[in-house]
């Protein structure tokens, strides 16, 4: 039955957890939190070389059996809202269908699903969305998480939808951080926003969720939306670069080939909070840390 309020399962203790997905950023720092407590972890890649493969673009009668493990976070996919626009059925093939017969074959051995979704599952017409507000997506990023969601949600899983995590190693904040350095102007958008989390901050709302076997949905969230001009602005003042660098333009009036310009990114953590103490962390925080280790690595004696 599919189970959209969060509950916790008294079964065993975790011991033995399946990362599926795990080279990517999340994936790689579960699986160092989770190994570093103790727990065995098998991680899964779709490079050719992988110790075990698993390239949900491919046929699923081509994947390895997978092993008995007491729960299995599912972190690949197809996350760019570019490449679904832009092949749907393709993409799907990955995010959703691909995605689906995973969770199955995992509920088949005994384990608990998890899968990593996304603010894209609403409009961003609305601050702080709840874990039972029903998704209305308007990307094809988002209709695919959705229906991934409806997916492992129906076979008695778990889901965690996050907010933007952000580090100082993003592209975009490199890229920014280098520009202001060479006094060049960036050009941010006044009307996007993002309420960021720290990558150790997703991953210990993950673990949490995996070791305490809690089903349904939860959210991690940065506790305020922020502008991207105001986190440039604070990336401009990390790297000592004249403020009249940064030159916010409005994203719906210059880019109409946006399929989406949420006005609102944050969630409401209400479940997480009440099931396993995790309360919002501070957005402000997160991107003036962020900002700070931009404007390090891109300074000229860095390393």
């Amino acid at each position: 039955m599919e189970t959209t309020d969060a509950s916790i399962s008294n079964d065993s203790i975790m011991t033995r957890v399946l990362i599926i997905g795990g080279d990517g950023l999340l994936g790689r720092a579960l699986r160092s939190r989770l190994v570093a407590d103790g727990i065995e972890v098998i991680a899964t890649s779709r490079r050719a070389d992988a110790e075990f493969r698993v390239d949900l673009a491919g046929e699923p009668d081509r994947w390895p059996g997978f092993p008995a493990v007491d729960a299995a976070v599912l972190c690949a996919a197809v996350t760019s809202l570019a490449a679904c626009r832009a092949d749907p059925v393709g993409t799907a093939r990955v995010n959703v269908r691909a995605t689906a017969e995973v969770a199955r074959r995992l509920v088949a051995v005994g384990a608990l699903p998890l899968l990593l979704s996304s603010t894209q599952v609403f409009d961003g017409s609305e601050p702080r969305c709840r874990t039972q507000d029903r998704p209305r997506p308007v990307t094809e990023y988002g209709r695919q998480k959705a229906a991934a969601e409806a997916e492992v949600l129906g076979l008695g899983g778990a889901v965690v939808r996050l907010s933007k995590v952000l580090e100082g190693s993003a592209a975009l904040l490199r890229d920014w951080a280098v520009r202001l350095r060479r006094g060049e102007p960036i050009v941010p958008f006044s009307d996007m926003t993002l309420a960021p989390i720290s990558p150790p901050f997703a991953v210990g709302l993950i673990r949490s969720v995996v070791t305490k076997r809690v089903h349904g949905i939860l959210h991690g969230s940065g506790d305020s939306d922020v502008s991207y001009a105001v986190m440039a602005g604070r990336l401009a003042a990390a790297v000592g670069a004249d403020p009249r660098l940064v030159r916010p333009e409005s994203a719906r009036e210059t880019r109409p080939d946006l399929e989406s310009v949420p006005v609102w990114s944050s969630l409401a953590m209400g479940q997480a909070e009440s099931q396993l103490g995790w309360e919002p962390q501070s957005s402000a925080a997160v991107i003036d840390a962020a900002c700070a280790e931009a404007a390090a690595s891109s300074s000229p004696s860095h390393g």
